[in-house]
């Protein structure tokens, strides 16, 4: 008994002496080296808009600049052109089966082009749709999409990164068109549409909906669920964007011209849609609706690009090529490309 009382004694002696052991290193050793301070990392923005190589042509055509500046894509003699805009290289872009190119655009905020292209397979002309990594020219394929047929244009992809979504709007001739619809598990199929004569179509970044226009009726659309967007206006409207939001945004047109732009979400009641009527009348691709959901616009005898929500210019020299969501493009007369950050004063 007497035994057992001394091993109990020793086991609490040893537990107090770790205990203020511990107290003391915790206390007085440690005390100024094992507290810090944790502050926040602040994010420094790389400016993309310094020292700009590049050069386009008088022959270039549809020139359309990589969300960051880093890449440009034209058209030259019928072939599909990349240029690295800090060293001014360009390269033909080919895919691997070495078809030809019907369509291209950059993706949402990706040095990648999604692509459109006519091969041949099977002894068939066939068009397929893959990606194209600006960054080291690899391809991937997405899906074949149907045979080609004389006159067949590809008029649009419209593609979500955060939904993995693509609809390829093809125009068959004739005013037909067929939209595909690709999934992330490349499955495929038909969208059915309500429109007598397919106008402007975009897809809804966030959600799998895609809105789309009939152009001869002037009447708009959404899918999943399907329903028709009505708007208290007398005026023809057309589609002009959305942005990554998720807001749309409705251009109300004098001719071909843009007089008033009316924005919301397709959730919302388009009665409660903002508007905004514009000074005076412009055109379609002198607009920008940028990942605030703010609205930009170019006024190219002016020379200035404006911020209707806030209320800033910027104003340049030369050619605007393209209005990017950091910076502007724009061309001088001997074609240099420059860049000018949209912060400036």
């Amino acid at each position: 008994m007497k035994v057992f009382k001394k091993i109990i004694a020793w086991a609490m002696l040893s537990i107090v002496l770790q205990v203020s052991g511990l107290y003391v290193l915790n206390n007085f050793v440690f005390k100024h080296t094992s507290e810090f301070e944790s502050k926040p990392m602040e994010v420094v923005k790389k400016d993309t808009t310094k020292d700009i190589k590049a050069t386009i042509t008088n022959t270039a055509k549809d020139v359309n600049i990589s969300y960051n500046g880093k890449y440009l894509v034209y058209k030259e003699n019928e072939n599909l052109f990349i240029q690295d805009s800090k060293d001014g290289t360009s390269t033909q872009v080919k895919t691997e089966k070495g078809g030809t190119i019907l369509y291209c655009d950059w993706l949402q905020d990706r040095e990648i082009l999604v692509i459109a292209e006519k091969i041949e397979k099977d002894g068939k002309s066939k068009i397929q749709i893959v990606t194209y990594d600006a960054k080291n020219s690899s391809e991937k394929i997405v899906k074949e999409i149907c045979t080609y047929q004389e006159n067949m244009i590809v008029k649009k992809i419209t593609a979500s990164v955060f939904t993995n979504v693509f609809y390829v709007d093809i125009d068959k001739g004739g005013l037909k068109n067929i939209v595909y619809r690709i999934d992330i598990n490349f499955d495929m199929k038909e969208v059915t549409l309500k429109s007598y004569i397919l106008g402007n179509l975009q897809v809804i970044p966030h959600v799998d909906r895609l809105i789309y226009e009939d152009k001869v009726n002037s009447r708009f659309f959404v899918t999943n669920p399907n329903k028709q967007l009505v708007f208290n206006s007398n005026k023809k409207l057309t589609l002009l964007g959305i942005d990554r939001n998720d807001v749309i945004y409705m251009g109300e047109l004098n001719g071909d011209k843009i007089t008033s732009i009316t924005y919301g979400k397709v959730e919302e009641d388009t009665s409660t849609w903002k508007k905004v009527t514009l000074d005076s009348v412009v055109n379609a691709n002198d607009l920008y609706f940028s990942n605030k959901s703010e609205i930009l616009i170019n006024d190219n005898l002016k020379g200035s690009v404006k911020n209707l929500t806030t209320g800033t210019e910027l104003v340049y020299e030369g050619k605007l090529i393209q209005i990017k969501e950091d910076f502007i493009a724009i061309k001088d007369s001997q074609g240099k490309l420059t860049y000018k950050n949209l912060k400036e004063k």
